[in-house]
């Protein structure tokens, strides 16, 4: 495109597209021995892709919530980010997050911790796009005990008789096995730690008992990417037992 300019007129270039520009002086000047054409690159204006940080739960889809803004600042010519002549011939930039591996895009399976968002493949006449990376946090999720259906551990007389009269709090340990669960996702396998709480030391074939919870066993499954629901969880099950030491008696 030709434009001829008149003494002392200003020359404002809108698109360029990285383009050169070519200024041909159209006559010659009296005073000046020689006149060179000369080209002239007029870049692009940087523009900041500012990316939202995200804080998600482990089951949920964490892309659901990606966001981004354009500075606005770095705009010319009073244009914005939904002016037209922005949006003309511009390429949307589009998430990139990975997994540690560095090649698996994050989802609803993706396990707990802290991931770096960014994005790429933006193209418009006029900017150079720069990422500003966001962070991806996905917590732990939620997990509710229903019951505990097996596995109690049973309170023998051995115990009893080395902590008399106490309130016997035995170690045990279940998995989705045992486990009636709210909340699970991905078919995970985990495995919570607790304490079934006797408060009696009367023998008995089936009783109920207490539960405190003490943590997921982060070692086994899916584990680690969950936290007990203590306010929601069941706090007493069936199926503990209390055992006496059978004596036997030895004729002389």
């Amino acid at each position: 495109m030709e434009k001829e300019a008149i003494d002392g007129d200003k020359l404002t270039v809108t698109k360029h597209n990285g383009a050169y520009l070519t200024l041909i002086p159209q006559t010659e000047l009296s005073n000046v021995l020689s006149v060179k054409s000369q080209e002239m690159k007029i870049n692009k204006k940087p523009i900041n892709v500012n990316i939202n940080d995200v804080t998600a739960i482990y089951g949920d889809d964490p892309t659901a919530d990606f966001s981004f803004a354009y500075n606005d600042s770095d705009f010319a010519y009073g244009e914005t980010q939904d002016s037209v002549e922005f949006k003309d011939n511009l390429t949307e930039p589009v998430f990139v997050c990975k997994e540690r591996d560095g090649s698996t895009d994050v989802s609803s399976k993706s396990d707990v911790g802290r991931y770096t968002i960014t994005m790429t493949g933006a193209q418009s006449d006029n900017y150079r796009f720069v990422y500003n990376n966001g962070t991806l946090v996905i917590q732990k999720r939620k997990l509710v005990v229903k019951d505990i259906t097996d596995g109690i551990p049973v309170l023998t007389s051995d115990i009893i008789f080395d902590n008399q009269g106490q309130i016997h709090k035995l170690d045990g340990k279940a998995d989705n096995d045992i486990l009636s669960l709210e909340n699970l996702v991905n078919n995970d396998k985990v495995c919570v730690l607790y304490k079934a709480v006797y408060k009696t030391e009367q023998p008995t074939a089936k009783c109920d008992v207490d539960i405190e919870y003490v943590s997921m066993d982060d070692s086994y499954g899916k584990s680690y990417n969950y936290e007990i629901d203590e306010t929601e969880s069941v706090k007493n099950v069936s199926g503990g037992r209390i055992n006496n030491r059978n004596l036997q008696l030895l004729k002389l």
